[in-house]
């Protein structure tokens, strides 16, 4: 349903050293840049916050808040006079404890729903199996056994009691001999009188019921839910004389499937209000971040005019983090827009061979400083309506993975136009995917690598396929272990079409 349950079993140790590493990482982050960040000196904090709580919980987005509160509180000292006056400080530090406070509560209370679900949905699963089975079993014998801990009920077909076993007298209330003889009108509960006509009726003509659910009354006047299965007896000349049926009590599998769904519209409501969430503070996020990018740009232009490379090299490290701040922003919007079915395409006519050979200069100092090439193979324009800002993010991360699995060796960009559709091919030289994660990298949040080796946190893939299949088309992956990875897209000329 979510295809959530390994991340609500996520082991403590892990959501909780992410929390730690995210609020570690937000601290020397705002210590290494406060000169730029002094207005806004809690962002690198907020965002190891939700960080901490998406993945880990309303546990671990609280500790990363204390860790970065506390961080923060040793730093005010070390401000330096280029900081903003202390009460400021103050202000944003109660704040930041504040909205931080609130996001992990937020993070709690889903993932509370999200536990109960899933317990909900594994007892209604086996309430159902074993009702299923045994329901099944006597069935086959259509015949009364006493013993029996399902209610076994015999009738004529004008409705009068012949029989009636212990379990029928748990389930009903009544004694075998304050029932046979009587009609068993006397269990229908207003609105069910025509169940016992309907059954009869498909009982003379030879035919079987099976888990027909329906509502009983007991002695004492209480509503029971049940199932029957009903089966026709007949005499030795193969005259249908009367009714075996088979009554099992499903009121705690009715009761749980209440629950479910109770639990599931929470949920979706939660989820609802977590989306609202991520949409707000994804665009809260990326005003500062442009800011951000464009003084960060300003000081490269001003260091080489200066000729300095130190701080040119010290600049580039930086921007770097804010790319991977603004890459990891829109991924969690994407988030949002794909899980709530609002991602719309805008085709337009555009030529992909000029789309690719845009992004690989782009992406050209990045693969230069990985020691790799890149070579493209096209046959000239290829012209098709698609989504020009999807499509150059499908390019991107694919090329981007190329570069950061496969440091170092060629990379190979091909395009070609098959009859009704464009293929791109994104192959590398790297460390190649073992064939039993192939289909798994393409899930959410899920990496073949290490953690500690390889940054990220498993979604290019997911949203890439995503994209894609948004398009109308499909996306594959061949490899072998040390033998680098092929990414196959094959497009429709046009978005969603042939």
């Amino acid at each position: 349903m979510f295809a959530q349950g390994q991340e609500v079993s996520r082991p403590a140790w892990r959501r909780y050293g992410l929390a730690v590493a995210a609020a570690t990482v937000a601290a020397f982050a705002t210590a290494a840049f406060y000169p730029v960040l002094h207005t806004v000196p809690f962002l690198p904090g907020f965002l190891a916050v939700f960080l901490a709580g998406w993945f880990g919980g309303g546990g671990p987005g609280f500790v990363a808040t204390l860790l970065v509160a506390a961080a923060m509180l040793l730093h005010f000292p070390a401000a330096g006079p280029a900081a903003v006056p202390r009460q400021d400080d103050w202000l944003r530090f109660f704040l930041f404890v504040g909205a931080g406070g609130f996001v992990s509560l937020l993070q709690r209370q889903l993932w509370s729903h999200r536990r109960a679900l899933t317990r909900a949905l594994d007892d209604s699963r086996r309430s159902r199996q074993t009702a299923d089975d045994a329901v099944i079993e006597l069935a086959r014998f259509a015949a009364i056994v006493e013993s029996s801990d399902d209610a076994i009920i015999g009738k004529n077909l004008e409705g009068i009691v012949t029989a009636w076993n212990a379990a029928a007298e748990r389930l009903l209330g009544y004694k075998a001999e304050e029932i046979i003889g009587h009609s068993i009108s006397k269990l229908m509960t207003e609105g069910h009188q025509s169940d016992m006509r309907e059954i009869l009726g498909r009982i003379a003509r030879g035919e079987r019921v099976h888990h027909f659910e329906t509502v009983r009354l007991r002695k004492d006047g209480e509503r029971v839910e049940v199932s029957l299965s009903v089966s026709p007896v007949k005499d030795a000349t193969g005259r249908v004389v009367g009714a075996a049926k088979i009554a099992r009590d499903i009121s705690e599998r009715k009761r749980l499937e209440t629950e479910r769904e109770r639990l599931l519209r929470e949920a979706q409501r939660a989820i609802e209000v977590r989306d609202a969430f991520l949409s707000v503070a994804g665009h809260e996020f990326r005003t500062p971040l442009a800011a951000l990018s464009l003084m960060f740009h300003n000081w490269t232009v001003r260091a080489r005019t200066e000729n300095d490379p130190k701080t040119i090299e010290r600049i580039e490290k930086a921007q770097k983090q804010v790319e991977r701040l603004v890459r990891l922003t829109d991924d969690l919007l994407d988030i949002g827009r794909i899980s709530s079915g609002r991602l719309e395409l805008r085709p337009e006519p555009m030529d992909l061979t000029a789309m690719v050979r845009e992004v690989a200069e782009r992406l050209d100092e990045s693969v230069r400083r990985s020691g790799a090439r890149v070579e493209i193979e096209a046959p000239g324009p290829v012209v098709g309506e698609w989504d020009r800002s999807r499509l150059d993010q499908i390019v991107t991360n694919l090329l981007t993975n190329a570069v950061k699995f496969g440091p170092g060796q060629p990379i190979l960009l091909r395009i070609r136009r098959n009859e009704g559709e464009t293929e791109l091919t994104v192959r590398d030289g790297g460390i190649g995917i073992a064939p039993a994660d192939q289909e798994r990298i393409f899930d959410r949040f899920e990496r073949a690598v290490s953690e500690r080796s390889y940054a990220g946190i498993g979604l290019g893939l997911w949203i890439t396929r995503q994209l894609v299949g948004a398009h109308g088309g499909t996306i594959t992956v061949e490899s072998e272990p040390g033998h680098g990875a092929t990414f196959r897209v094959l497009l429709p000329v046009s978005a969603g079409g042939t």
